[in-house]
């Protein structure tokens, strides 16, 4: 009896102590369910609130407690409102490796992430996909197959950061009097915007290098926007928040609007209190105004009823003392995404950023001509990149303008450049050896810029017989052309030094032969450092290595009777310093690789990395080792197997120059590359590899 008691005892004990445990357990697990329940709902309420720092926080906490795709989906659109695409495209990638649902709206929102960050050909894989969807998406699709071509007119434009730029944003400058008026995060207020934890932003000005604060009548404790002037700098309009006599304005569900605002100044210092344009509303946004230098017509951007999607551009003319009503400038100029930043010169041409328009990143810069009927133009590189470009402004009738841009390299969230923009233009056409006569035929030119006597990797191909293009004075240009049933022709373009700035175009022909039968062959030339390192011809189907120049090998080739038909350049890499990202400019490189080994298999390719002198010798071997693993990478996810892909880093080991006296930043930009070799044969090109200890 007393065994069964002892044993009765022990079962009991050991149910208690089992079910304490369980309740233990159970308790923790409703705790952490709770805090998860809390974190989630906060982040949602900073969401919808427009918080977005502070809901990204939350969404992060509530991931620690919880494992969510739709959370991870909710951190990259978070991320995305706060124009953030690296980090947006990141938790897109997390949520899709997650399996989550994506919705069509997703799935362009990362497409346009990925733009953004400047893999074009990922992101107009899921345009295609979508294309069918809406028009809209269909011309982004197509619009991505053009992106070399905003590379052509790079050589037309001198691009510079300005020295008044702070760590705060700053962008939307104007001239005014020898001034510059812009908008700047750089307050000392204290005051944080909710949105992303920024400054609010003010207008400030700079003359000779020196920023102040525009006039307290003007600035508040909210934010104020682009500015516009005339009436020689004495009366402007500008934008701010729905905030007026230190009164905030809200629409019917709770938002604080943009709102355009008139001030006048008699002295030009002191400014009146402002009033608001007739045509605000508390129910929608009318921002970003440009006037003309008459004060009759203005410009601003608006989400108002009745547009064509997003944020359009309108204008309102002054008449008989009152303005009319505004006037959408319809699908030239808006599209269903968001046109905003308008400027308008005295020529009549409107300048404007766009996220709809066929472009390079996010926001990028257009020019239309008022009254025209066609489609803007996109300024191309390097005035737009794949970040934000917008806000630009002409000093008078000057080619020389100022611009906001968020690019990679700059000081700040968004940062103010200047820019020339050079009008000489050249104008290429192919034309009949024998008749004279433009060849209509399907053809293409090819312009490479030189740099002294060789060739480098800024140049742009056009499947067109005649091509027109803007260059800077002091260059020279290698132009080829193409047609079919002719030889290949060519010539050179040296742009004198004494036309910076003049508007004059000059035509060129190239005059082809007709083919009469005989051999053909492509040509392949490796470029690294500037000059031609490998030269490659074809006969038949397999490629020979050449051992002399480039015009010995075109020599030998017409002694013989083979006519080149085509040639390819492949050029190295750059990176920007302490970096080992690749560059809108090395992926260019890298596709064009990427394309011409997909095409000859037998092919393979090797990629040494190299570093400049700055940083010790072993954080340096570190940084090259990364940089050509970052090209590798590239060319793994372009299609190309990894057993034709060889490499080595060097770091500092090689350099270009002799920095032990100290060098300049274009002598360090040398150094810091990936340089490229072509191997024909597998097996030798292993053995090779092997021999000096790559793997």
């Amino acid at each position: 009896m007393k065994k069964k008691l002892i044993l009765l005892i022990q079962i009991v004990l050991l149910y208690s102590n089992v079910l304490g445990q369980s309740n233990k357990e159970f308790s923790f697990g409703a705790r952490k369910e709770k805090k998860f329940a809390q974190e989630l709902a906060t982040a949602d309420r900073k969401f919808e609130h427009f918080h977005f720092m502070a809901a990204a926080v939350h969404y992060k906490r509530a991931l620690e407690i919880r494992m969510s795709p739709k959370i991870q989906l909710k951190l990259a659109d978070t991320y995305r409102l706060m124009n953030k695409p690296v980090d947006s495209e990141f938790w897109f990638q997390q949520a899709i490796n997650s399996r989550v649902h994506m919705s069509d709206d997703d799935m362009i929102h990362y497409a346009q992430m990925l733009k953004a960050n400047g893999k074009y050909a990922e992101a107009m894989k899921i345009f295609e996909k979508l294309a069918h969807k809406e028009e809209w998406i269909a011309k982004k699709a197509e619009a991505l197959k053009r992106t070399e071509e905003l590379y052509a007119n790079q050589h037309a434009y001198d691009v510079e950061w300005a020295t008044f730029n702070s760590s705060h944003k700053d962008f939307s400058p104007i001239y005014r009097n020898g001034e510059i008026v812009f908008v700047s995060g750089r307050s000392n207020s204290g005051k944080k915007h909710m949105w992303d934890h920024s400054n609010f932003l003010e207008l400030f000005t700079v003359e000779e290098d020196i920023v102040t604060e525009f006039h307290s009548n003007i600035n508040t404790s909210y934010h104020e926007g682009p500015s516009t002037f005339f009436d020689d700098g004495n009366k402007m309009y500008f934008s701010r928040n729905n905030f007026l006599k230190n009164k905030m304005g809200l629409s019917k569900d709770g938002v604080n609007k943009l709102k355009i605002y008139y001030s006048e100044s008699k002295n030009g210092k002191d400014w009146s209190q402002p009033v608001e344009f007739i045509h605000n509303d508390d129910e929608y946004s009318t921002a970003h105004p440009s006037i003309t230098e008459d004060g009759r017509t203005l410009y601003f951007a608006s989400d108002m009823p009745g547009g064509y999607g997003g944020v359009d551009i309108y204008k309102a003319e002054y008449r008989d003392g009152r303005w009319s009503s505004p006037v959408n400038l319809g699908p030239n100029v808006n599209t269903p995404r968001d046109e905003m930043f308008p400027y308008i010169r005295n020529n009549g041409v409107l300048y404007f950023s766009s996220t709809g328009h066929y472009g390079l990143g996010g926001l990028d810069i257009y020019k239309y001509t008022i009254g025209e009927n066609k489609e803007a133009e996109n300024m191309g590189y390097p005035v737009n990149t794949n970040g934000d470009d917008f806000g630009i402004s002409f000093y008078k009738d000057t080619n020389k303008a100022y611009f906001s841009s968020n690019r990679a390299g700059g000081m700040g969230e968004d940062d103010i450049y200047s820019v020339f923009v050079y009008d000489y233009a050249i104008n290429v056409k192919l034309i009949d050896a024998i008749t004279g006569e433009h060849i209509q035929t399907d053809g293409r030119i090819d312009v490479l810029k030189t740099m002294r006597t060789h060739l480098n990797d800024n140049g742009i191909s056009v499947p067109q017989t005649s091509y027109s293009f803007g260059v800077e004075s002091g260059t020279s240009f290698f132009v080829t052309g193409s047609a079919e049933g002719y030889y290949q022709g060519n010539l050179i373009i040296q742009i004198e030094d004494d036309l910076v700035g003049d508007v004059e175009q000059r035509e060129y022909e190239i005059p082809l032969t007709r083919l009469e039968g005989g051999m053909e062959t492509e040509v392949l030339v490796v470029i690294n450092n500037d000059s031609p390192s490998q030269l490659f011809y074809k006969e038949d189907v397999d490629f020979i290595a050449y051992d002399g120049s480039l015009d010995q090998l075109k020599s030998y080739l017409k002694q013989v009777g083979v006519e080149i038909i085509k040639e390819t350049y492949l050029t190295n890499i750059l990176y920007d310093f302490d970096k080992y990202e690749i560059r809108s400019d090395a992926s260019r490189s890298l596709d064009r690789i990427a394309n011409y080994l997909r095409k000859d298999p037998e092919l393979n390719i090797i990629l040494e990395a190299h570093t400049d002198v700055r940083g010790s010798n072993q954080y340096n071997k570190l940084l090259a080792k990364r940089r050509v693993e970052a090209a590798r990478d590239y060319l793994l996810k372009s299609g190309i197997a990894s057993e034709r892909i060889f490499m080595g880093s060097h770091g500092e080991e090689k350099t270009l120059n002799d920095c032990t006296e100290g060098c300049d930043e274009s002598q360090h930009q040398q150094n810091r590359r990936t340089e490229i070799r072509i191997e024909i044969n597998k097996q030798k090109s292993k053995q090779r590899m092997t021999a000096f200890g790559m793997k």
